[in-house]
């Protein structure tokens, strides 16, 4: 079975307060998707390191990663798992290589549709796996 892994990046603007709606955002793709690879090295943490370095000029180290949940797909009887990995850092000027940090705002402006499964991930509402 196929697994992919996503990355669901959560930058916070430490100089707003924490009711502004640009205080936090979350990292999207150039064509608005949450980051997303297959997994195609020995372990998961090696194809997480890759995802993170297309995307992120800062170091796979420095960020701290949590698996946040996990889910079994069946797309028109292709099955595959997802697992959902989740990075909270502070706002980092000039942090990432392609893409843009979005606040919940832009994301509603722009229409971006996010599978319930993404958002109890960005809100905090997904069973963590793993402490």
């Amino acid at each position: 079975m196929k697994v992919n892994i996503s990355l669901v990046m959560i930058q916070y603007n430490k100089n707003l307060h924490h009711t502004s709606p640009n205080y936090v955002k979350v990292y999207f793709t150039d064509d608005n998707n949450i980051p997303t690879i297959t997994a195609s090295t020995k372990n998961e943490i090696e194809t997480l390191k890759i995802l993170c370095d297309k995307h992120f000029k800062i170091g796979f180290e420095w960020f701290e990663k949590r698996l946040s949940d996990f889910r079994i797909v069946n797309n028109q009887g292709q099955m595959f798992a997802e697992t959902v990995y989740i990075v909270h850092t502070p706002e980092i000027i000039d942090s990432f290589k392609s893409g843009k940090f979005l606040s919940f705002s832009q994301i509603h402006e722009l229409g971006i549709e996010l599978e319930p499964f993404y958002e109890r991930a960005i809100t905090g509402t997904a069973k963590p796996i793993l402490r």
